[in-house]
C-alpha cells in the first residue's frame, strides 16, 4: 500500500481533520485511515468512523454509525469530512426524541430484551404479566407514533392484552409518550425497572437458561403456560417418537405438562 508511505495523503488527512477540529477526534489508528470522531448530544456520545482508502480523497470513505437508521452522504471529489461529520451531527440531533422515548422505557418498563440495548435499537421487549411479555418496535423517525406490538405468551394469557388494544388502537395520542400510551391502552401500570437476576428468573423449560442466542423463551404451552425458546422447544420435539411435521410446524407433547404444542421447524433444519 504505497499510499501509506505518501507524505500528500497525509497532509490531506490532516488537512480533513483539522477542519473537523482535533477535540472531535477521539481515536485514530496507526496509519490514520481509520478515524472517529464523536459528539455529543442531550448527555449521550455518538461516535462515527470513518475508513479512508488509497483513492481518498477521491473515492468516498466507508462509515460505522450506532444510529437506528442507515447513515449515507452523497460525496463528490470536493467533498469534505467536514461536511461528513456536519451531516453525521444533523443525522444524531434528529433522532433525540426516539433516543429519549427508548431511554424511558428502559429506565421506567421492565425491559427483558435487548440486555443491553444499543443506540440502534429499534425494538424492546416489555414483560407486562407472569409469563406475558410485548415487543414492540419504533419507528425511529416518529418515535411516539403507535409502534408496532406483538404479544408473547399463550392464546389465554395473552387475549386480555390483544382485546384491550385492538379495541383502543384509536386512542393512542402521538403528543404524549409512549410508555404512558401503552399503559393507557392496557389499562395497567407497567411493570417497573427489575435487576438482572429477576429477568433472568424467566427460564425455558427445556435449557433452563433465560437468554438463548440473546434472545429469551418466545413460545408458551396453551395449556401449562410454561416458556420455551423456539429452538429448545423444537429439538426436543423433533426428537419425540410422537412428532408430527406439518406444514412447516412441528407438532407434539409438552415437556413438561405432556399436552399438545407445536413450534415452526427451525430454517436450517427445514
Amino acid at each position: 500500500m504505497d499510499y501509506l508511505n505518501s507524505t500528500e495523503f497525509y497532509k490531506s488527512v490532516v488537512r480533513h481533520v483539522e477542519s473537523i477540529g482535533w477535540k472531535n477526534l477521539v481515536k485514530a489508528n496507526p496509519t490514520f485511515t481509520e478515524l472517529v470522531f464523536a459528539h455529543e448530544e442531550n448527555g449521550r456520545l455518538h461516535e462515527i468512523v470513518m475508513l479512508l482508502n488509497e483513492s481518498f480523497p477521491i473515492k468516498e470513505p466507508s462509515y460505522c454509525t450506532e444510529l437506528p437508521g442507515k447513515f449515507t452522504f452523497d460525496w463528490n471529489q470536493s467533498s469534505s469530512l467536514a461536511e461528513v461529520y456536519a451531516n453525521f451531527i444533523n443525522e444524531v440531533n434528529s433522532y433525540t426524541q426516539f433516543w429519549d422515548e427508548m431511554k424511558m422505557i428502559d429506565e421506567t418498563c421492565w425491559v427483558l430484551e435487548p440486555v443491553r440495548p444499543s443506540k440502534a435499537d429499534c425494538h424492546r421487549r416489555i414483560k407486562l404479566d407472569i409469563n406475558v411479555s410485548m415487543e414492540i418496535k419504533v419507528d425511529a423517525r416518529n418515535p411516539t407514533e403507535l409502534p408496532e406490538i406483538f404479544f408473547l405468551g399463550s392464546e389465554t394469557a395473552t387475549e386480555t392484552f390483544r382485546r384491550k388494544l385492538e379495541s383502543k388502537y384509536d386512542e393512542w395520542n402521538s403528543n404524549i409518550s409512549i410508555v404512558y400510551n401503552l399503559g393507557e391502552l392496557l389499562e395497567i401500570k407497567l411493570p417497573g425497572k427489575c435487576e438482572q437476576e429477576e429477568i433472568t428468573s424467566i427460564k425455558c423449560a427445556v435449557c433452563c437458561s433465560y437468554l438463548f442466542n440473546n434472545q429469551g423463551p418466545n413460545i408458551y404451552c396453551e395449556d401449562c403456560n410454561k416458556p420455551f425458546h423456539e429452538q429448545c422447544l423444537f429439538e426436543y420435539l423433533k426428537d419425540s417418537t410422537k412428532c408430527k411435521l406439518i406444514f412447516g410446524c412441528v407438532y407434539g407433547l409438552c415437556p413438561v405438562c405432556n399436552q399438545s404444542i407445536k413450534c415452526k421447524i427451525m430454517a436450517d433444519q427445514a
